[in-house]
């Protein structure tokens, strides 16, 4: 599920072939730093939100401890991805519970890919982090084990495709609300209890369509136009991404994240023994 996001629903199927330049975007993104914040839990469990975790990404080779990342290790696109690439963690994420500032070990094994299928208007840059420990706030908790938070990179006529898409979908979602009020219009004006039982089913009809639609993470990480950042004339990194680990062999999301490139690495002060990597 995490590599196959970014179907748009109607695009043909296509061979599994890779971009042919894929190779070359990432030897551009020799000592790229990301500033990313992490966003879990929602009003029922609180949210742990997770600030200002500066990697940076490399184009050489992950050592040989690395996690597994969902595409170069995946059933579906491992043809499509560039394989474990390095990336350094420069600044632990931070936030905050009650027992005040908490400071996210992530660094062992990270690594980082891209995916990107031949002709498709998006791929995907992955980064993958393992947590030694669980982190959680009030009831929201990112739990041990390996995460990975996803992408979207575009070039510039695919990212035009997908926001005509997300265009498209969204304008269907209010035509569907629109036809399932009128359906539930129809059931309060008539009195027939067979008529009412039409009108209702689809009214339901129509509101799963919507709830069907809704439910489809990628829309939320189609950028506007505001909501990317340039890795390259034509390479454009989606601002929001999606977080994920394993239950079993099932993809869990657990939130979501935001990213900018920058060219800081931190104001704070270097942890000991990490030469790098700041608290």
């Amino acid at each position: 599920m995490l590599m196959k996001n970014f179907n748009f629903g109607r695009l043909p199927p296509t061979t599994k072939e890779i971009r042919p330049d894929l190779y070359d975007l990432i030897d551009q993104q020799e000592n790229t730093k990301l500033n990313i914040q992490l966003h879990v839990g929602d009003e029922e469990t609180g949210f742990l939100s997770v600030n200002d975790m500066i990697v940076e990404i490399n184009c050489n080779q992950a050592a040989d401890d690395h996690i597994s990342l969902p595409g170069s290790d995946g059933l579906y696109h491992s043809e499509c991805a560039s394989g474990h690439r390095r990336m350094d963690v420069l600044s632990k994420g931070q936030f905050i519970n009650m027992n005040g500032s908490q400071y996210i070990e992530c660094n062992a094994g990270c690594c980082w890919e891209m995916c990107w299928v031949r002709n498709r208007p998006a791929g995907n840059i992955v980064l993958g982090f393992h947590l030694p420990k669980t982190y959680s706030r009030n009831k929201a908790i990112l739990p041990k084990g390996d995460m990975w938070i996803s992408f979207p990179v575009w070039t510039q006529d695919g990212l035009i495709y997908g926001q005509m898409e997300k265009k498209r979908v969204l304008n269907e979602i209010e035509l569907n609300e629109i036809k399932r009020d009128e359906e539930l219009d129809k059931f309060d004006m008539t009195n027939n209890p067979i008529m009412k039982a039409i009108h209702l089913n689809s009214a339901y009809s129509f509101d799963a369509k919507c709830d069907e639609m809704l439910n489809d993470y990628s829309l939320d990480t189609i950028p506007d136009s505001d909501q990317f950042s340039k890795l390259q004339e034509n390479t454009l990194l989606s601002k929001n991404g999606l977080i994920w680990n394993k239950d079993g062999n099932d993809d869990v999301l657990l939130g979501r994240a935001t990213i900018t490139t920058t060219t800081s690495s931190s104001s704070s002060s270097t942890s000991s023994g990490g030469g790098r990597l700041m608290p």
